[in-house]
């Protein structure tokens, strides 16, 4: 059984906690410190791209013909296992539009966090959500996953361009973007009311950002590649400075190293047109 442990460092020191997440089989792990990215990139095997999207749409497909109740990277569960931050974050910005969600999700993969929220996203008057990814994952998401709410593409910018959303979702995306720093200040040029980042993984030392390679373990795919630690200040300060402001903070659900927290925030730039300034 795989140690889950976001719920154990609740109850034990967090030394034990460190020991149990390094000897692990199961865990996904982080190695090495690289100021950059490149570096980090070119001590990495890589991995099978089409293998691991194949995977997880099947697990996708699951979930949808009701043969499994919840997936998340290409991993099924016998229950959902919510973030409930952003489970309200969604209702909220809903609950401001007359029950109209207009959602860009980037990094989305095959919609685990449409699927995952489904059941509240039930009774809204309309649902326009948007997933940004690959090439390969829109062909077979437009292909295999798509319906009237749910649609895949490939540029960020052309659908900003579009139709500028009222939230964009950015969960477990950022810290595996060689630029992620470009793409927040890109967002936030179109002033979106809401952005929601979650399972981001920030220092616990205020130091600069650095990235360490990512291992997964084999009963997953066989596949390492760079992760950055973000320095949340540095992360999120241009996003301030541009007139957003922190709503929530929040944990998330994962916990890779104790190098840093991961976890989420939901912020907002104020608008006239919203209820409840």
């Amino acid at each position: 059984m795989a140690v889950n442990f976001s719920e154990i460092k609740k109850w034990i020191p967090a030394p034990v906690v460190s020991h149990l997440r390094k000897i692990s089989p199961n865990s996904i792990k982080l190695f090495g410190n690289y100021s950059n990215w490149s570096d980090a990139l070119r001590q990495c095997d890589g991995y099978k791209t089409d293998e691991i999207i194949e995977a997880t749409l099947d697990a996708t497909q699951k979930v949808v013909s009701g043969q499994a109740v919840y997936s998340r990277d290409g991993e099924l569960f016998d229950q959902i296992v919510y973030s409930w931050p952003v489970t309200s974050a969604l209702m909220w910005v809903a609950a401001q539009h007359n029950g109209n969600l207009n959602i860009l999700d980037f990094g989305g993969s095959f919609g685990s966090s449409y699927f995952q929220n489904k059941k509240f996203l039930a009774n809204l008057r309309n649902i326009h959500w948007r997933i940004v990814e690959q090439a390969k994952v829109v062909e077979l998401g437009t292909k295999f996953i798509a319906n009237e709410e749910i649609s895949f593409h490939r540029e960020i910018k052309e659908c900003l361009d579009e139709d500028v959303p009222d939230i964009v979702l950015l969960s477990g995306v950022l810290q595996y973007l060689e630029n992620p720093f470009d793409l927040l200040s890109m967002i936030s040029e179109y002033r979106v009311s809401f952005i929601v980042i979650d399972r981001t993984p920030f220092l616990v030392n205020p130091v600069k950002s650095y990235a360490k390679i990512q291992k997964v373990p084999k009963r997953l795919y066989p596949a390492s590649y760079p992760c950055w630690l973000f320095s949340k200040s540095e992360l999120i300060n241009p996003m301030l400075a541009k007139g957003y402001h922190i709503v929530e903070e929040f944990d998330s659900l994962d916990d890779l190293t104790p190098e840093a927290n991961w976890q989420g925030l939901i912020l907002r730039y104020p608008s006239e047109n919203l209820i409840n300034q």
